[in-house]
């Protein structure tokens, strides 16, 4: 069987690990490019070069990366995230191929991908076919809020430093919208991986 590597990404608060669970249970094996990034953050030589960026204020009392510090230097500032983003996108993509290779040499055909910031890391290309989850701005809100505990508005302001929402729904080979129901999304869902899983392609 040809190998099937499908990446999912998307607004903030959309539900893109919601969708990606829902392909696991098909039977796909999973990758979370944010996990990666959260192990990156943890690598001492990651946390040096980021000091050597922002300084020791982004450090916290025992010396590791304070986490609340960097996302607020980074998501008021369009040129300090752009300086985060250039040292962890490289980083991000290597390892995403080194997992899929893992996977692949494993024997698993079957790979779906939860990568938030997919476009923004150039990290297209290493799937077959990209789907983009996206939601209405209240939607995003309340979910971030409930999930995250973040203020009102939260969510909306980290998008001002993303992709938008119409250039990712051009640039995925399939959208899904999830502002209705469990059953809505599941059925959106079932619907594009059998087309993938049967045609191999759109």
């Amino acid at each position: 069987m040809k190998a099937i590597i499908i990446a999912v990404t998307g607004g903030v608060g959309a539900g893109k690990t919601t969708v990606c669970k829902m392909i696991e249970e098909m039977g796909f094996k999973g990758i979370n490019a944010d996990k990666i990034n959260h192990q990156l953050l943890a690598k001492k030589n990651i946390v040096q070069k980021i000091v050597e960026v922002f300084d020791k204020t982004v450090l916290d009392n025992n010396q590791n990366l304070n986490i609340n510090s960097l996302s607020n230097l980074v998501f008021s500032n369009k040129e300090n995230l752009s300086k985060l983003t250039n040292i962890l996108y490289p980083e991000i993509k290597a390892e995403l191929s080194k997992q899929i290779k893992l996977l692949l040499n494993s024997g698993n055909k079957q790979i779906i991908i939860e990568a938030p910031t997919l476009y923004e890391a150039n990290c297209q290309d290493l799937a077959d076919f990209t789907i983009t989850v996206e939601a209405d701005s209240d939607k995003k809100n309340e979910r971030t809020h409930a999930q995250r505990n973040w203020e009102d508005g939260e969510s909306n302001k980290r998008e001002q430093f993303l992709i938008g929402s119409e250039q990712r729904a051009k640039m995925a080979d399939a959208i899904i919208v999830n502002n209705s129901n469990k059953l809505s999304l599941e059925n959106q869902v079932n619907e594009i991986i059998k087309t993938i899983v049967q045609n191999q392609r759109f």
